[in-house]
């Protein structure tokens, strides 16, 4: 069912009536949505751990209204209301966060991408190539897994479309506004299937998956905490990525050619890390290899960062050009913080591409592997099992018992060392593990190329021009949360909460007078 289709459903069973001071969210109330799952399904994610089982219990209607009746909500019994409620929202959350990582599980995605891509390199020759071969065969792996007709291509790209068709106008105008390329706006396709909720293994968060550390930096400042959270509305998180986007492509030149590599750094670290490689060897190039283009006039006020910006160039070069040799790189660096105006050198431009960049990661990757085969050692993880480790080394239970003596009496506990005969350090399945670290600049950009070129193939971009407007805007004229907004307005609090999926709390959140909501047109 479409998003907008949702919504506009005609309501043909009458709303539970919602017990005093308890929040209750089912599937029979929440009508069809995109979050939609059932009970079994709680059950299975969890794992079968009492955490999940209540969750999964207080979810039945008829069991909520009885741990309701069960207890005293007088006025003499705050403090044990207000804990229970504590205990019912948090098992709820819970419950939620997990329903919301199985929904589609884009990291497993990742990871069995790369694993079908390597295997046969990793088996040959203990190493991986990334040239243009490899990076195709990517690309082409993305495709078959998304091939029209399957399960993630029917419920994964066709579904995501949908939900993401309300938005369309509002998020293409956001890219234009910061003269990303308006095929981007698909990287919420790439990243989740357009799943407002979808969490990641690092703790991204809504469509375009925007980890905590990144929507709290002072040029983004997004509002994040259990109540409200930015990085799940649509239009802020679209706004955040283009900015993103914009922003690397300023710092990597400008070129055609680099947007690439602006999805490489919006997806992943790995960039930066090459940055910092670069820099260590523009600090040590010879002296001939460094050229003076002109001087520049540095007016009061301006810095360096500006200067290496402006010209294209970097801050290790402009020590080079600029700085006695016998003053440290820091040195120089703490000392102009407080520049005077003057004459400054300006040299090369900091010249790299996405094919150095490849190479660059080609050869961590490769050098990562070396150094586990070299090892004879290895970490446990937090929720590994001795059962788990044999496997992932391809060694018996009871060897790898004999190799480690402690095992024998003490159960495995993370953070700890087991010897593990290099000859089985060998083992693919396990150098593939070591390739997931690295998931998302492998995959990247191919992965989202691969997305963009089926839903062109397929002509499956969303025709803004015949959808009417889905919602409207509000300002509130007073303090008021979601549900008393419902309650007051006689509108589905379902559909605000859909509209406005920054709030997390709908029952418990007053939102400031002034506040600016989104409501369907009916």
């Amino acid at each position: 069912m479409r998003f907008f289709e949702t919504f506009n459903q005609p309501k043909n069973t009458r709303r539970i009536e919602r017990p005093k001071n308890v929040p209750v969210q089912n599937d029979s109330e929440k009508g069809t949505s995109e979050n939609a799952f059932d009970r079994r399904g709680i059950m299975k994610i969890a794992g079968g751990t009492l955490l999940a089982a209540v969750a999964a219990k207080l979810l039945e209607k008829p069991l909520i209204e009885k741990f309701i009746r069960g207890k005293d909500f007088s006025d003499g019994a705050a403090e044990d209301t207000d804990r229970l409620r504590t205990e019912y929202r948090e098992a709820d959350r819970k419950a939620q966060l997990e329903k919301a990582k199985r929904y589609i599980d884009i990291d497993s995605s990742d990871n069995e991408v790369i694993g079908k891509t390597f295997r046969e390199q990793i088996e040959k020759r203990r190493r991986i190539t990334l040239d243009k071969t490899t990076r195709s065969a990517i690309f082409h792996q993305w495709q078959k897994e998304h091939t029209p007709g399957s399960f993630n291509y029917q419920q994964g790209i066709v579904q995501g479309l949908e939900r993401m068709a309300p938005w369309m106008d509002d998020i293409t105008k956001i890219f234009q506004h910061y003269g990303v390329p308006e095929k981007f706006i698909y990287l919420a396709i790439a990243e989740s299937y357009f799943q407002t909720k979808n969490v990641s293994e690092a703790g991204a968060v809504g469509p375009y998956q925007i980890v905590e550390s990144t929507a709290r930096l002072k040029k983004f400042n997004l509002k994040v905490d259990d109540k409200y959270d930015e990085r799940l509305d649509p239009l802020k998180s679209a706004e955040l990525c283009a900015a993103h986007l914009a922003d690397n492509h300023k710092r990597f030149g400008e070129k055609d050619d680099n947007w690439d590599l602006s999805l490489l750094a919006y997806n992943g670290g790995y960039v930066d890390e090459f940055l910092k490689s670069l820099s260590k060897k523009e600090l040590s190039l010879p002296e001939k290899e460094i050229s003076i283009r002109q001087t520049h006039y540095l007016e009061k006020g301006k810095t360096l960062y500006a200067v290496a910006d402006h010209f294209k160039t970097s801050l290790p070069l402009l020590y080079r050009a600029n700085a006695d040799p016998k003053i440290s790189y820091p040195a120089w660096l703490e000392n102009m913080k407080n520049i005077r105006p003057g004459n400054i050198k300006i040299p090369q431009e900091r010249k790299f591409s996405l094919e150095d960049f490849y190479h660059w990661l080609e050869e961590t990757i490769n050098a990562k592997i070396q150094s586990e085969l070299d090892n004879d050692s290895y970490t446990i993880k937090k929720g590994d099992t001795l059962k788990e480790i044999a496997k992932k080394f391809a060694i018996d239970p009871d060897l790898l018992k004999s190799l480690n003596p402690p095992l024998n009496y003490r159960p495995i506990k993370a953070g700890k060392t087991l010897h593990i005969p290099k000859t089985y350090k060998s083992n693919s399945a396990y150098l593939l593990e070591i390739l997931s670290g690295f998931k998302e600049n492998i995959n990247y950009p191919g992965k989202f190329h691969a997305f963009y070129r089926i839903i062109q193939d397929n002509h499956l971009v969303p025709s803004v021009e015949n959808f009417k407007p889905v919602f409207s805007k509000i300002e509130l004229d007073r303090k008021i949360s979601l549900f008393g907004l419902s309650r007051e307005k006689k509108i589905s609090l379902s559909d605000l909460e859909r509209l406005n999926p920054a709030i997390k709390d709908s029952y418990y959140l007053i939102l400031p007078r002034g506040t600016e909501l989104r409501v369907l047109n009916r």
